[in-house]
């Protein structure tokens, strides 16, 4: 209240030419309304002044929006950097707007590092490739999905399923890119352990000279060797499945 009686004697003084605040005011149900003011002074045929013209403009509605748009933001942002994948925001020529926590918990780059870059630069000579392949399609399309590999500031290799999403301005143009990269390296080195377990088993399975047959609980032949194969003369689709 202070302020604004400070503000309102500095135009009736002529200290102040006009005067453009922002201002609230309480209702007689005691409510609070919100008013863009303008004030000027009001002179006499000897140029002093000698009133006050103020004209107020009720904004309550426009700050209650800019209110619940800065909430919404500041839960956007929360949801952002608590994501536990990389989340980049780029432009259309591929250079990195925003980033979240992840990105520099993980990777061990800083913000200087990061913002301003062009996304390909972080990805390995392959993956670059694939990249100047696909950005075409999700300027075009608006989405695409592709395996890449993400190399860290120390130089290791993170093996990333990456999923792109255009972001539409007012317009309807591809203003923004949405990137989130999901870490899956530790998925695709299980997958591979597994593979390589599962041919090894498989090799000495079909090389020993033993008859070897799988059972379930019922009796049922779910697999049999490929010697005990050609000691009846049956391939493996004839038999599996039969008690």
């Amino acid at each position: 209240a202070d302020f604004y009686r400070d503000c309102d004697r500095k135009v009736m003084e002529g200290r102040q030419a006009m005067l453009n605040i922002e201002e609230s005011q309480h209702q007689a149900d005691g409510t609070e309304i919100h008013l863009l003011t303008n004030k000027v002074p009001l002179l006499d045929s000897d140029g002093q002044v000698n009133g006050m013209l103020g004209i107020y403009i009720d904004i309550s509605q426009r700050k209650q929006a800019e209110d619940s748009l800065r909430k919404s933001e500041a839960r956007l942002q929360t949801l952002f950097d608590s994501a536990a994948e990389f989340i980049f925001v780029i432009d259309p020529d591929g250079k990195i707007i925003k980033a979240n926590r992840c990105v520099y918990d993980q990777s061990g780059y800083t913000e200087g590092e990061v913002l301003g870059h062009n996304i390909k630069e972080f990805f390995s000579d392959d993956s670059q490739e694939i990249c100047d392949c696909n950005f075409p399609g999700l300027r075009e399309r608006g989405y695409n999905r592709a395996d890449i590999e993400f190399v860290c500031k120390d130089g290791f290799v993170l093996q990333m399923d990456c999923s792109a999403t255009a972001v539409a301005d007012e317009k309807g143009n591809f203003s923004t890119f949405l990137i989130v990269q999901r870490d899956v390296t530790e998925q695709r080195r299980a997958a591979e352990a597994l593979s390589i377990s599962e041919g090894r088993f498989r090799a000495i399975f079909n090389s020993s000279y033993q008859l070897i047959g799988i059972l379930g609980p019922d009796g049922t032949l779910l697999d049999a060797n490929q010697t005990a194969l050609d000691v009846v003369g049956l391939s493996k689709e004839e038999v599996a499945g039969q008690p």
